[in-house]
């Protein structure tokens, strides 16, 4: 159901390596090289900017992860360098474990799982408000089972993992891993279906799907074994059909703008191009740091194709025969994706409040020499470590008894490094407590998002100042992806345009000449003529039309379409390279529509 998966300057060099608390997962520390004898001072020289990564990175999986050190701060840049960015956080902040020798199936960390495991509960917990059943259908399917759809798998026939064996012995029928779930869910609604007293059916399965993908795999966006939940419906009529749809949008936009925080465009995928059997398909696309988009959600209505292929029918309330009316809806483990992508800043994970596996951490200060001695002076400083630690232990219990997911990190050691490693996790909130806290009965509280500090928190209204906080940090980040999406949409009226678009990054929005099949040419066209590469990309692509608004637009008025001047130009360029058989040059048509382009994962 979901489409599967770069930019610019050398990234300025990162923070030197501090002392940092264990991580969760700790490797053997690597041991230091032998200390070099002192050199005599030399004239300074300017310095070459050179791109680096993280000490200690681990960007294809070396032999000590990322995730497993925690003796490293992360600094890199996001917005120039994102390919690497990606790569590094989902290292270093324990999202995945790639070292398992399978394409395309890394493994879940704890920290990572977690984050996805809330994101598909989000779509859970509204689907069964809305009566979506929860269900569980087999991930083998029998050939026979998946040559019934027909030309509907074509597209995803080279795709598909056999099992062929069980054991030793052959078995008598190939096995397919799904690839995805309309086989076993609508043979089997054939079963249940006699009469329209049996509709609607509405189930959901959070469940793996299996592709064998032959491009570069990618985490999270790309891979062969794909994290997902999906929904599917069955109506009597077109009508309640097309209401389903609406139900998983209505889930789709309360989760990714009020839960998550984050803004895409809702398209409609061109007929050339949408999901086989599909009468239509709609997308939402984000718009990831490096410029591509990301299709982080679809839904399709199926009309009758997938009931007939299945012979799904039933008698309806005028005692006919009928086929029902099918739909579907998707999201996966790209949803993670995009929000650790378009949150996150240099510093790394940036996460809202109510996806955060933490919501607070709590960093108790340690007393300085000066304080220490004092206090050993006066014979309070065991008295005062017991009470300072029975202070902070209790504000770790009153959060946790109201629901606030909290993380102590009271191991030996400075605040310092601590404040670093919980920056690079995403931590919403860190609480500080020192010694003036402690007396005070205060707390200090620190934002991630915006690294401000609140200063003189009062305990005993602290429950209150933490959940006003998450609101503001939610509403913050709200913004600011909405901000950044919208400003990198241009409205564009030439192929020099789109190009410069796409240099820049997101959606260029042109005048298009159709909304029929006759538009794949001027697709292609703008595949071809608007290609370019970016730093850290190996390869150039370029625009393709990625839909047409859901919501229509007024049409362009007086414009010719971008997707024929495409044409246009291709046509002369290839005339002028000495191509034969080219035909009659194409025609300008006028714009009748806005479509939408962008390069895509």
């Amino acid at each position: 159901m979901e489409d599967q998966a770069s930019s610019a300057a050398a990234p300025a060099a990162p923070a030197a390596p501090v002392e940092a608390p264990a991580a969760e997962n700790p490797a053997p520390a690597q041991q230091q090289g032998a200390r070099q004898p002192r050199k005599p001072k030399q004239p300074k020289q300017p310095k070459q900017k050179k791109p680096q990564q993280p000490k200690g990175g681990n960007k294809k999986g070396g032999k000590a992860a990322a995730s497993q050190r925690a003796d490293l701060t992360f600094s890199v840049p996001k917005n120039t360098d994102f390919p690497s960015w990606f790569d590094q956080i989902i290292d270093f902040a324990g999202i995945l474990e790639r070292r398992y020798p399978c394409k395309g199936a890394p493994v879940f960390m704890p920290y990572g799982f977690a984050l996805h495991h809330r994101i598909m509960s989000f779509f859970e917990e509204r689907f069964e408000i809305q009566g979506i059943d929860r269900a569980q259908f087999p991930t083998l399917i029998p050939e026979s089972m998946l040559n019934q759809e027909g030309n509907f798998i074509a597209g995803f026939s080279p795709e598909v993992f056999w099992v062929t064996h069980g054991g030793k012995n052959a078995l008598p029928e190939r096995l397919a891993l799904r690839p995805t779930s309309e086989t076993a869910m609508y043979s089997t609604f054939a079963m249940w279906v006699r009469s329209y007293q049996a509709l609607p059916i509405k189930v959901f399965q959070t469940c793996q799907v299996f592709r064998c993908e032959g491009k570069e795999t990618r985490p999270l966006i790309r891979a062969r074994e794909i994290y997902w939940n999906e929904a599917h419906m069955c109506h009597a009529t077109p009508e309640a059909n097309i209401e389903g749809i609406r139900q998983y949008w209505e889930t789709y936009d309360h989760v990714f703008n009020q839960r998550l925080c984050i803004h895409g465009q809702k398209l409609r995928r061109p007929v050339w191009d949408r999901f086989p059997g599909a009468e239509y398909t709609d997308v939402l696309d984000t718009i990831m740091p490096c410029g591509r988009v990301l299709q982080i959600a679809s839904s399709h209505n199926f009309g009758t194709g997938f009931s007939t292929a299945f012979d799904i029918k039933f008698l309806d309330n005028q005692q006919q025969m009928a086929r029902p009316y099918l739909n579907c809806a998707g999201v996966s483990s790209r949803v993670l994706a995009g929000v650790l992508a378009v949150h996150g800043d240099d510093k790394g994970l940036v996460l809202p409040p109510e996806l955060a596996r933490y919501q607070v951490v709590i960093v108790p200060i340690p007393v300085n020499k000066k304080q220490e001695k004092e206090l050993q002076q006066a014979g309070e400083l065991e008295s005062f470590k017991e009470r300072f630690t029975a202070y902070y232990r209790d504000v770790q219990r009153q959060l946790m008894e109201a629901g606030i997911r909290v993380h102590l990190d009271d191991r030996a050691g400075t605040p310092g490094p601590k404040y670093y490693h919980w920056e690079m996790k995403g931590v919403p909130v860190r609480l500080e407590i020192g010694k003036r806290d402690f007396d005070e009965q205060k707390v200090v509280l620190a934002r991630r998002d915006t690294g401000e500090k609140m200063f003189g928190v009062e305990a005993a209204t602290l429950l209150d100042s933490l959940r006003a906080l998450f609101v503001a940090i939610a509403d913050n980040l709200r913004a600011r992806s909405l901000e950044g999406h919208n400003a990198r949409i241009a409205t564009c009226y030439s192929v020099e345009e789109v190009r410069a678009a796409m240099a820049v990054g997101g959606f260029a929005r042109v005048p298009f000449c159709t909304l029929d099949r006759d538009g794949a040419a001027c697709d292609e066209a703008l595949r071809t003529e608007t290609k370019i590469q970016t730093v850290g990309e190996t390869d150039r692509s370029g625009a393709e039309v990625r839909g047409f608004p859901v919501v229509e637009e007024a049409a362009p008025e007086g414009r010719m379409c971008v997707g024929c001047m495409a044409r246009l130009a291709m046509y002369e360029r290839l005339r002028t390279e000495g191509k034969a058989d080219l035909g009659e040059a194409p025609v300008l048509k006028p714009a009748v529509c806005w479509a939408y382009l962008a390069r895509a994962y």
